[in-house]
């Protein structure tokens, strides 16, 4: 039992709904619990600025980020990184994908001129912040590229909003066409038009706060978890099986430096790709302004200059 140990709350957000993170996590929970001697809750937060803001007010324990979603934390929350996942191929990174409909005839991304696009949220590195860094590189511009572009809240949303024809093309992250496959979507139906360059899997982290000989524990039962063992096969058959997370190692703090240059762009590319992008329709749109000023703090980028550039 668990007599007076504190229970511990581990804070996900739904990325790929709310069932798929339940089942895959809740026996993660358990073994956990088991490892350490603390009792383990899951909490399913709606997004990475809830969980971030949770775990500075010392709410949520132990949070799992996404990689854009994870610097922002580490800047604004001061949560600690100690382990990240690796996928069914045993690799700790993975890629961005811009899908289209195969009957839709779209193979390129100067072929989405004029089209609308689904990004799944401001904070995903690789359902926003990587697609739209390769689509500037490119010589892109987001801000008129697209005559529309919506935020769907996660990668799921993305591949119904492509297959549903409310969107002509999205942006979403390697393993959701696997995921969508599972979840008998008609993934088949999808086309890759283009790949973006890898970015590491989510950040696991620590509150501030939190003790170190805890956080240790925690570390030490997720790098342990082994398909060798009843236990450990059971733990990452199910996260396999709903979220296609296969394993865990260390993290550090570094390996996410490639995210942080990916998200800062040269001033002027700023202010010609950034400024003026504008998610229409939405009730997100205000949000944007702060979440890029913060960004790139800069005086430049203030939440008024914002809509003045993008009128």
């Amino acid at each position: 039992g668990f007599s007076g140990e504190k229970t511990l709350k581990f804070g996900v957000t739904p990325y790929m709904g709310e069932m798929s993170m339940t089942r895959g996590f809740k026996p993660l929970m358990d073994y956990l619990a088991r490892e350490t001697g603390f009792p383990f809750e899951l909490v399913i937060v709606g997004d990475y600025n809830q969980l971030a803001q949770r775990m500075k007010l010392g709410d949520i324990d132990i949070g799992a980020f996404s990689p854009f979603a994870y610097i922002e934390g580490a800047k604004t929350a001061d949560v600690k990184i100690f382990a990240t996942h690796t996928d069914e191929g045993g690799k700790a990174s993975y890629q961005g994908l811009i899908i289209a409909r195969k009957d839709s005839a779209l193979t390129s991304l100067t072929g989405l001129k004029g089209k609308s696009f689904a990004f799944v949220d401001p904070k995903s590195a690789s359902g926003f912040i990587y697609p739209r860094a390769m689509l500037i590189a490119k010589g892109i511009n987001p801000s008129d590229h697209f005559s529309r572009t919506i935020f769907s809240g996660n990668h799921e949303n993305v591949l119904h909003a492509v297959l549903n024809k409310n969107v002509d093309a999205g942006a979403v992250y390697s393993n959701a066409l696997a995921i969508g496959k599972e979840k008998k979507l008609a993934v088949d139906s999808l086309s890759v038009i283009a790949r973006t360059d890898p970015i590491p899997y989510d950040a696991y982290t620590a509150r501030k706060g939190l003790a170190n000989d805890t956080v240790r524990k925690i570390q030490r039962a997720l790098l342990q978890l082994d398909r060798r063992n009843g236990e450990g096969k059971q733990v990452l058959d199910t996260l396999s099986r709903e979220l296609k997370i296969d394993g865990f190692i260390a993290g550090e703090d570094r390996m996410y430096n490639v995210v942080r240059e990916a998200a800062a762009f040269r001033r002027e590319r700023i202010r010609a790709a950034v400024l003026p992008f504008r998610e229409m329709g939405t009730a997100r749109e205000t949000e944007l302004a702060p979440i890029v000023s913060e960004l790139f703090e800069s005086a430049l980028i203030q939440s008024e200059k914002f809509w003045v550039s993008g009128s």
